[in-house]
């Protein structure tokens, strides 16, 4: 599974859905299907370069005990992953489909007029056929981040690693942005017990990655989607950024 940020939809200036940024998706996926014929592949994009339920929560202070508007906002995010999703379909459709390489996009919750709804086993006769999964409604119920909701989906589709494709070039000792100047190497492997006494937050969700230490165990490698051919290279076996292992 591809796991992908909401910047991974923006272009150097921040800004969503420009070219730039559609040609820097086909850039990393394209070749990826002509390398590897047959490659089965389930990407699942966030929505949080559009908006996150947990800002609106924290924008309009909603209460915890307040669970009906904490759910609409928890929509909203959702949906902003559907919108992510769609873009994904722009940008890469036409460029697949002339690699007889066909694309589904398929959703959490069920939104009959726009795409198929999520059932693992009909994911998995898809991706059988050689066909892209576009993943998009995060969890379906609100209440968990789609990297929460990437490890559960994970699992019940069959895949057998997350491929966090990110700005960042993998999890360091210490946060580069911190400080600025100084040159900073990933750390290449890290146990999930690790990842959460370091207090990592930002990259990857605790929540989500508590779940690599549980069955069937699918660790998560993070790794810096905006450097050119990266995706390739993960998937050629190369060991770049961060693995993280139960």
């Amino acid at each position: 599974m591809l796991r992908l940020s909401g910047e991974a939809l923006t272009d150097d200036k921040e800004k969503i859905f420009t070219k730039s940024a559609f040609d820097r998706l086909c850039e990393q996926v394209v070749p990826v299907y002509q390398r590897f014929p047959g490659l089965m592949l389930v990407v699942m994009a966030g929505g949080g370069e559009i908006i996150r339920g947990s800002e609106l929560i924290s924008e309009f202070k909603i209460p915890n005990d307040d669970e009906e508007m904490q759910m609409y906002c928890h929509n909203i995010g959702m949906l902003s992953t559907m919108i992510s999703g769609f873009g994904l379909v722009i940008a890469l459709k036409r460029k697949l489909e002339a690699m007889n390489i066909d694309l589904r996009v398929v959703s959490a919750f069920e939104v009959r007029r726009l795409c198929e709804a999520y059932a693992p086993l009909r994911v998995r006769r898809h991706l059988s056929k050689g066909r892209l999964i576009l993943l998009v409604g995060g969890s379906g119920d609100g209440f968990k981040s789609s990297d929460e909701a990437a490890l559960t989906k994970a699992a019940e589709t069959g895949c057998k690693i997350i491929l966090k494709g990110t700005k960042e070039d993998g999890v360091f000792a210490k946060n580069p942005k911190d400080f600025p100047g100084e040159k900073f190497t990933p750390i290449p492997t890290m146990s999930v017990r690790e990842f959460q006494e370091r207090g990592i937050s930002g990259i990857f969700d605790a929540p989500g990655v508590a779940k690599v230490a549980e069955k069937p165990y699918i660790p998560i490698r993070i790794f810096n989607f905006f450097t050119p051919g990266t995706l390739l290279d993960v998937l050629s076996g190369k060991e770049i950024g961060t693995l993280i292992h139960p």
